[in-house]
């Protein structure tokens, strides 16, 4: 009997990641096997690299990773705007248009879609407000990007799904070689059936502020009354953000407890040490005009650490010339032609102290700039990446973000944690005490919708040719229902009865606080709160 080869995909990697070392530490014996676990975008990359020539000529084309791929569609998207009034109806900034455009064509390209016909298809299924010039501009941003990848024969992930579907997998050989592959795909559907839980606390408030007290009074009670292990305790939230983060560390303080994101992030235009760094690296390239005065001002009170704030601002410009004949040309001479990542890294090392969060910036900047080395042909093929853009584009792009062994650490250190929907489910959290915290923002309720983007869209054809005028509205309302759902799920995943095993018992607790108004003073509601009393009240 030939024996079947089984790969298990997830949504994310670190669902994948998470799978593969409960797999190892539940293993008795050495393992040295391969562990057939991974995300369907790195299945897809693997097969097509592995059985290239079924399906091309030569050599695999190079792929290029998403921050270049993001650079690219925002030069595009930035010199359309400014000339030509693209999406002159969107408020959003040309980084945060670029990444819905990359992210638009990945999912077209994973649902076996055209992506040059999804803009279109986009407008049709929308909703909403139309406006038919917005997806002329995102078929247009489509075609030009396509052509510029095109001309520089490279690839993205997009193109590597198209082939996947395409080609590979209609390719007779190829079948015949995976016959006895077997693909789950574990995160698709969910088995689990809610049972009634009677010890949801309610808890309204009329402010923000107000909640915000509730919630130290709760953190209070069950760790210094009650004595509950912090371990058993989290809070969920509906994003995580810098204002939030500091809230709870005041809180922490107050309490004695530890209280910890499970993940934080931080733009890089919030980092002294990255802004400084590639401040040095423009005046090296010429080009440090693109740095306004608070971002050069940083730079230089590094360098200068001995002249006071009012008189580095008097005298700005002065400085930075003497910045670069006596540090820059000094320690960078122009002769040894230093690599942008070469570059930061001696700056840093130079001009600080080691840190984690100095070192992971660093480093990212470095990588985004050797991405760029990986695209040797863009001046040849007339799309030309200056000094002074890839500067500009990682000011302007860049951020630093937990890793996801940082997140499984995290989840080990027995603090109280704070964490998302997503976070709790992919990490697979039981806590006995949940504190859903706002659960009335808007945030809580996933939309179906965004100014360029419609769910709906995605959707398989059988589904949309029955769609009207008249069922439309139903339609939507059917979709949000399910991704409220899932999301209530995923906090009372250890509440529901999966295989006929009952976990009820450690859900027992869950504090559902809400405000009536939002951080910022207005009016809040959404669907979620509703939908999440109505589930656990059956």
């Amino acid at each position: 009997m030939i024996e079947r080869e089984k790969y298990l995909i997830y949504e994310n990697n670190l669902r994948a990641n998470l799978e593969k070392k409960k797999f190892r530490d539940s293993f008795q014996g050495d393992f040295f096997g391969k562990l057939n676990m991974m995300t369907f975008d790195y299945y897809t990359l693997s097969e097509v690299k592995l059985y290239w020539p079924l399906i091309g000529e030569g050599v695999l084309p190079k792929v290029i990773d998403r921050d270049v791929c993001i650079a690219i569609l925002y030069k595009i998207i930035e010199e359309r705007r400014m000339f030509d009034g693209y999406f002159s109806q969107i408020n959003s900034d040309s980084i945060g248009i670029s990444r819905q455009v990359y992210k638009i064509m990945l999912k077209s390209a994973k649902e076996n879609i055209p992506v040059e016909a999804i803009a279109q298809r986009i407008e049709r299924f929308r909703k909403g407000r139309k406006n038919s010039q917005i997806f002329v501009d995102l078929k247009n941003i489509i075609v030009e990007y396509r052509a510029v990848l095109s001309n520089l024969g490279v690839y993205d992930n997009s193109i590597i799904y198209e082939l996947y579907f395409n080609r590979l997998i209609k390719n007779s050989t190829y079948k015949d070689e995976v016959k006895n592959r077997i693909l789950e795909f574990v995160d698709c559907e969910d088995t689990f059936f809610l049972e009634s839980i009677s010890n949801v606390y309610d808890m309204g408030f009329e402010s923000y502020g107000e909640m915000l007290n509730g919630l130290e009074q709760i953190l209070n009670e069950l760790l210094n009354e009650r004595r509950i292990d912090s371990n058993e305790i989290c809070v969920i939230v509906p994003v995580l953000n810098d204002s939030l983060s500091r809230i709870i560390k005041d809180i922490s303080y107050r309490l004695g407890h530890n209280i910890k994101c499970i993940s934080e992030s931080k733009d890089i235009g919030n980092s002294d040490i990255a802004i400084s760094a590639l401040v040095a690296l423009s005046i090296y390239k010429n080009c440090e005009y693109i740095f306004n005065e608070d971002e050069r001002f940083a730079f230089i009170k590094n360098i200068y650490k001995d002249k006071s704030p009012l008189d580095i601002r008097r005298n700005i410009d002065k400085y930075t010339n003497e910045i670069r004949k006596n540090f820059i040309e000094e320690n960078f001479p122009y002769e040894k032609k230093y690599r942008e990542e070469e570059f930061i890294k001696k700056f840093y090392k130079k001009v600080f102290h080691s840190n984690e969060e100095g070192i992971r910036f660093i480093e990212s900047i470095s990588e985004v700039f050797k991405s760029f080395k990986n695209i040797s042909s863009l001046d040849n093929a007339g799309f030309l990446i200056t000094d002074d853009f890839k500067i500009d584009f990682v000011k302007k792009y860049l951020g630093i973000f937990t890793s996801n062994k940082r997140k499984l650490e995290n989840t080990y250190c027995n603090p109280v944690i704070l964490v998302t929907p997503d976070d709790y489910s992919n990490l697979e959290m039981v806590k006995k005490y949940k504190i859903v915290l706002d659960a009335k923002s808007g945030l809580f309720d996933d939309k179906v919708e965004t100014e360029l983007d419609c769910e709906l869209a995605y959707m398989d054809d059988k589904l949309l040719s029955n769609l009207t005028e008249e069922n439309l509205d139903g339609v939507y309302k059917d979709l949000l229902e399910t991704k409220i759902d899932k999301k209530v799920k995923k906090i009372l995943k250890n509440g529901w009865i999966e295989n006929g095993y009952s976990s009820k018992e450690s859900c027992q607790n869950i504090y559902l606080m809400y405000s009536e108004k939002s951080l910022r003073g207005f009016d809040q509601e959404n669907k979620f709160y509703y939908r999440f009393l109505e589930l656990t009240r059956k």
